[in-house]
């Protein structure tokens, strides 16, 4: 399994580059949550459509981030 992350331009490989990721989030935001919207059997993969929130560290602002996931 691997995440190419477009906005922070590095690519996250097998079940240590997830946690690396996972980590990353938590400490750039305050009640990160991530939490799988729908999944999709689309024959041989698996679209799972994500949704992301959070506050940044020390911001006010709370956004919420819909991502697709093929796997």
């Amino acid at each position: 399994m691997e995440l190419h992350s477009f906005l922070l331009e590095q690519l996250y490989a097998g079940v240590d580059g997830m946690e690396g990721l996972r980590r990353g989030r938590a400490r750039a935001f305050e009640n990160y949550v991530l939490e799988a919207a729908e999944i999709i059997d689309a024959g041989d993969h698996v679209v799972v459509v994500q949704r992301m929130s959070g506050r940044g560290r020390g911001g006010d602002r709370a956004p919420e981030v819909r991502a697709e996931r093929l796997g």
